[in-house]
């Protein structure tokens, strides 16, 4: 787990005011199948397509049970949960849900790429493989992983990735399901693939091992 410090919800303000400017939108399905039709660059299967089945027979299960659909970062994923109280970050976003909630599906070797939201967020593991949580302040590393899983010496259940921070994820088996939880709550207009930064893209290939495989 991350050591403890302060509480950082400011620093997507930062990361913003020094020219990694969002995408804006809304999370939804339409939403990505737009940004496709837009030609806005991302790093991800068409999400106009269905997810790919997944080889595992209870992930195969849970796509079908949880109505899962492709995310823009890899995996797949449906939000269950968008608070009808809204918040004002500090930071100088526009008002946003208190906190959302999704569940978030790693299967055969796909991987959750390095990407960043303006707010914190809890990773909760929830059943199938243990998880690697990958968190990285700057591109280009250094960075820390944390084992999400069954609680044991080493392995947590949750861990949480600071807001503004870089982070990517995957699955050391067959499959992993999670559960996230944002606040203040999701939107697009909060995220953004390092891979659609040339330069930070670069800086983190350069590094090389689990930072340059997960851009």
């Amino acid at each position: 787990m991350p050591a403890p410090g302060p509480h950082r919800t400011e620093i997507g303000a930062a990361f913003w005011a020094a020219g990694r400017r969002p995408v804006a939108g809304s999370c939804s399905r339409a939403y990505l199948v737009a940004r496709a039709a837009a030609g806005t660059p991302r790093t991800s299967r068409n999400p106009s397509e269905p997810v790919s089945e997944p080889s595992n027979p209870r992930a195969r299960e849970l796509v079908r049970i949880l109505g899962l659909q492709p995310h823009p970062e890899g995996g797949a994923f449906r939000e269950v949960f968008r608070s009808p109280l809204t918040v004002r970050p500090a930071d100088g976003r526009p008002d946003r849900s208190a906190l959302t909630a999704i569940y978030f599906l790693l299967a055969d070797g796909a991987a959750s790429r390095w990407h960043r939201v303006a707010s914190d967020e809890s990773w909760c593991w929830l059943e199938g493989d243990p998880l690697e949580l990958w968190c990285m302040p700057d591109a280009g590393g250094p960075a820390r992983c944390q084992t999400l899983g069954p609680v044991a010496d080493g392995v947590h259940a949750l861990g949480t990735v600071f807001a503004g921070e870089w982070q990517a994820a995957r699955t050391r088996g067959a499959y992993t399901l999670v559960a996230c939880m944002v606040g203040p709550g999701f939107d697009f207009a909060d995220f953004q693939m390092l891979a659609d930064l040339p330069a930070d893209a670069e800086r983190a290939r350069a590094a090389g091992g689990e930072v340059a495989a997960l851009v």
